[in-house]
């Protein structure tokens, strides 16, 4: 028994040591963000193909999932991937000013979990009001919602401490991985391009709608290494997550409507045969 658990633990020690090396982290990011861009590049070329499309978008949420869950395991080894977080936010406290740190200030607060929440929930009536429906605000609010809880719960599991408190120019004494101002921001944003059905558009008009989302959720990523609360790692793997979150969400949200429009299909066939006074044939 002793034997066992000795070479279990010398496994688990050589899966931990090997996963925070360079070579581990940059073949995962490298293939993982290859299948992701080639997710997006392929329905566009073979967009008549549905089966495609969804093993597409799969292959897109499991590349995510893994890019994220390496970020994160590097994180909390400080592993290969960290390697750039104390020269970004030494490169960050040496170019502020007075009124870049006002801007920040201002970003920062809009991408805050209350400012997030508060535009959230504007963005979910006008939705609701546009569509005489609530399930579309209802699936927004419950995207955002569901990346805080996924925020909350990876900071409790990776544990990694906040910048010193020299560096900060607002006091944040929570853990720091991930960032959940850029998680936040990076929900709403990809849930608002979901639910007005972005993706649906043709190809320039969602590149219109998704640059300038993309924008926005750096913008708040580059507020919070400019105030010196998170790490470089943090804002990326707040922005990883608050995707992820997003295509998880979506996946699951058009199964159900794919499902439901099935059982609503049966049911309209079921009640034209029986006004019709016909029934199912019976299997020989």
């Amino acid at each position: 028994m002793s034997a066992t658990t000795d070479l279990i633990r010398d496994v688990i020690t050589e899966i931990r040591t090997e996963g925070a090396t360079a070579e581990i982290a940059i073949t995962a990011m490298t293939v993982c963000g290859l299948v992701v861009v080639g997710s997006i590049v392929a329905p566009q070329l073979w967009p008549r193909n549905g089966a495609a499309s969804s093993s597409w978008r799969l292959a897109r949420v499991v590349a995510m999932a893994v890019m994220f869950v390496e970020l994160s395991f590097q994180v909390s080894m400080s592993g290969w991937l960290t390697g750039a977080d104390a020269a970004t936010l030494r490169w960050f406290t040496e170019h502020r000013s007075p009124g870049w740190t006002r801007a920040a200030l201002v970003v920062t607060d809009a991408g805050s979990p209350v400012g997030v929440a508060l535009i959230g929930l504007l963005f979910a009536g006008l939705i609701a009001w546009r569509r005489r429906s609530l399930i579309p605000a209802l699936t927004l609010l419950g995207f955002v919602a569901m990346a805080s809880a996924a925020s909350t719960l990876t900071k409790l599991v990776v544990g990694r401490a906040r910048p010193p408190a020299l560096t900060q120019l607002i006091s944040e004494t929570d853990l720091s991985y991930p960032s959940g101002h850029t998680t936040g921001t990076a929900a709403l944003v990809g849930a608002v391009l979901v639910v007005y059905g972005v993706g649906r558009q043709g190809w320039l008009r969602a590149l219109a709608a998704v640059v300038p989302g993309g924008a926005i959720v750096v913008l708040v990523a580059v507020t919070r290494l400019y105030l010196g609360v998170h790490w470089l790692t943090d804002v990326v793997g707040g922005a990883l997550l608050g995707s992820l979150v997003v295509l998880v969400g979506s996946q699951v949200t058009s199964a159900w409507i794919r499902a439901h429009a099935v059982r609503a299909r049966d049911a309209d066939a079921q009640t034209i045969r029986s006004r019709s006074g016909t029934t199912e044939p019976r299997p020989s």
